[in-house]
């Protein structure tokens, strides 16, 4: 008799020179079941002492011929002759004599692994005379693997089972935007998050966290990595203020022809003065009134001032005026250039009749009588003019 797993094979005959022969499969894990063994050969002729059982077949002779009897498929097949009894001291060889024993599957389906999408791993079993579960339900050697998940197999043989497990993680191709090119208004910083799951980092300047903190100016890149591949994105960041702008206090020039205004430097800012200069710096030499205007991205700033440069030439001040209300010559008017100007007005006896320390050229000489009267006008840089006019009423 035989042992395999629960099952044991064994024969049963008459005494030497009857004609019959019984092989027998006995099903332990099924006692009870089954009430009697079960009969799964019939020899008709017995000349038998030994018998070998592999994982399929059983093995034993009838006279001197070997036979196979396949317990799968239940056919009986002849393999040869035996030896006579002369060859080995007197003794007829009955079967093969050495009992070969069941092996149970033998496979491993590796460690867990990580793929790509769209690159399917292709799970496979060897194993001889065995069939196949697998965790999908398909009873194939082979098992293609598409999805991130746990795949399990569970493999038979004619001695026991065995299973096995793997995960496969299926990876996409690493893609991250850092957005589009960035003005950071009144800002210290930025955070710049490149996230991408199981991937690794390098940024331009080798650090190797999933995000990074900005502080000026200038291109951030990111190189993401994984199993699949590479990719690298960028971005442009200016820092910028909103603008702000002071030209100063209204001035007087006395020392010099001409006069810088400077507008504070913005980077990426546009300018644009009265005169139509477009550039951060203007030089002037007239007297008048400037203005700027200052734009960028993260606002806007005016201011204006007024620049009095030297009298050249002789300034116009008239000699006579004629305020008698028909709406002509009504007013003590003197060139523009001269107004702001100190006057003092003396009749022709030196009284002081008039006096303004910031004349605007409306003195309309109603407080006096008609007559010749005489001037000290003194400018913005302190030059005096000398004369004298005369008032009709």
């Amino acid at each position: 008799m035989a042992f395999e797993g629960d099952v044991m094979y064994f024969f049963d005959g008459a005494p030497p020179g009857a004609n019959f022969l019984y092989f027998y499969r006995l099903d332990f894990a099924n006692l009870g079941v089954v009430s009697f063994p079960q009969i799964i050969y019939q020899s008709t002729y017995v000349a038998i002492e030994d018998f070998t059982l592999t994982s399929q077949n059983i093995y034993f002779t009838e006279g001197r011929n070997l036979r196979r009897f396949n317990l799968n498929t239940g056919t009986l097949h002849f393999v040869g002759t035996t030896h006579s009894p002369a060859q080995f001291n007197g003794k007829l060889i009955r079967g093969i004599g050495k009992i070969l024993a069941c092996s149970p599957p033998t496979f491993d389906l590796g460690e867990d692994k990580i793929s790509c999408i769209n690159s399917p791993v292709i799970l496979n079993v060897s194993c001889n005379d065995c069939s196949y579960l697998w965790s999908n339900g398909t009873t194939e050697q082979t098992l293609t693997a598409n999805e991130t998940g746990e795949y399990w197999v569970e493999v038979t043989n004619a001695c026991s089972k065995k299973s096995d497990n793997i995960f496969i993680l299926f990876e996409n191709f690493p893609v991250i935007d850092l957005g589009g090119d960035k003005t950071i208004c009144n800002n210290e910083a930025i955070e710049l998050t490149a996230s991408f799951s199981g991937a690794s980092y390098e940024w331009q300047d080798g650090s190797t966290q999933s995000f990074y903190l900005a502080q000026e100016s200038g291109t951030y890149w990111v190189n993401v990595q994984n199993s699949c591949g590479s990719y690298i994105d960028s971005i442009n960041i200016l820092f910028q203020v909103s603008p702000s702008i002071d030209l100063g206090e209204d001035r007087t020039v006395c020392d010099s022809e001409e006069l810088i205004l400077n507008a504070p430097i913005y980077s990426n800012t546009k300018y644009l003065w009265s005169t139509g200069a477009i550039e951060p710096i203007l030089i002037i030499n007239q007297t008048g009134t400037y203005w700027i205007e200052i734009i960028n991205d993260c606002g806007s700033a005016q201011d204006t001032i007024n620049i009095k440069f030297p009298i050249t030439g002789i300034p116009r001040i008239p000699n006579v005026f004629t305020p008698n209300g028909d709406y002509r010559n009504e007013s003590f008017e003197i060139d523009a250039s001269l107004t702001g100007s100190s006057i003092k007005v003396f009749n022709r006896w030196g009284k002081l009749v008039f006096d303004s320390a910031n004349y605007m050229g409306d003195w309309e000489a109603k407080e006096v009588a008609s007559g010749i009267y005489f001037y000290t006008l003194r400018d913005h840089c302190h030059k005096e003019y000398r004369g004298a006019v005369t008032i009709i009423h």
